[in-house]
């Protein structure tokens, strides 16, 4: 009996151990997100805002624009490294950096944009597929096994479908289709192609946000125009276009089943 009582007590005292240890580590992970929300706070106060003003990015405008009027090739092979790099290592940054390109350039992004976002997505492509590939295809064999197929069949125009549909980031499609066996140069021409449309709507869309001196004088109302709702539209129209080619092409291959 003193046993039982022993064992029971011993029971006891570990649950509590392992209880009093779970909430040691929630209160230092707790600790540990105040202090970086309090670092991030002060660094904003005393090191970023200063320098985020309208004003001060306003300079900061006109100085990009004088080194692009003064240097374009230098500027735009250093913009076209970053973009890569920024793809390449599947950083969320595409949508930022089109519009940035489109606001700073002008029509000049479009095949900026085309020629860095294919190279960068080829990068991260080759990176997932040398380095995850073998141990998702054999883990998930089962599931991927229709996806494999589809691809196999029409990789290029499954491509194509999730650059122009968007349903997915453009880094996450780049890691994805780097785990299904697809050539790499169906991909390319894919990515290449498929990118095109959503680059010219990115470019016009962006070329149409107004510049600091603009948003200094008329406030938040300098946003608000035709050209940029226009620009919205156009982003939402072209998955739909996707969609309804997707649906023609669907019905034409149950015709030619059923025949």
């Amino acid at each position: 009996m003193a046993k039982k009582i022993e064992s029971a007590e011993v029971g006891d005292n570990s649950d509590r151990d392992e209880k009093s240890a779970f909430r040691s580590k929630r209160t230092k992970k707790r600790l540990g997100l105040l202090v970086l929300i309090g670092a991030a706070v002060l660094a904003w106060q005393f090191c970023l805002a200063p320098y985020l003003t309208i004003t001060e990015m306003a300079r900061l405008e006109d100085r990009l624009r004088q080194g692009y009027a003064n240097e374009p090739i230098w500027c735009l092979f250093v913009a076209f490294v970053v973009y890569v790099v920024a793809i390449g290592l599947s950083l969320p940054v595409s949508t930022f950096l089109s519009l940035v390109y489109a606001w700073l350039f002008g029509w000049v992004a479009v095949p900026l944009l085309n020629l860095a976002a294919t190279t960068g997505a080829t990068i991260a492509f080759l990176c997932a597929r040398y380095i995850f590939r073998d141990w998702v295809q054999n883990r998930f064999h089962h599931f991927l096994q229709p996806i494999n197929a589809g691809f196999h069949a029409d990789g290029f125009y499954y491509v194509i479908s999730l650059r122009l549909i968007a349903l997915f980031p453009f880094f996450v499609v780049n890691l994805v289709v780097g785990l299904i066996p697809i050539r790499c140069r169906t991909y390319v021409a894919a990515t290449m192609i498929g990118m095109i449309p959503l680059n010219i709507v990115f470019v016009y869309l962006g070329m149409q946000i107004p510049s600091f001196h603009d948003i200094s004088e008329d406030g938040i109302r300098s946003f608000l125009s035709w050209q940029i709702l226009f620009g919205f539209g156009l982003i939402g129209l072209i998955p739909l276009a996707m969609r309804w080619v997707g649906r023609c092409r669907q019905r034409s291959e149950n015709l030619e089943h059923t025949r």
